[in-house]
């Protein structure tokens, strides 16, 4: 499914984001 693959990037921009907080 299309939704399916739209949780991927979200994850990982989430991912990113908690990781840019720690790194500040």
């Amino acid at each position: 499914n299309v939704e399916s693959r739209g949780d991927i990037p979200l994850m990982e921009a989430r991912t990113r984001t908690l990781l840019a907080l720690l790194n500040q």
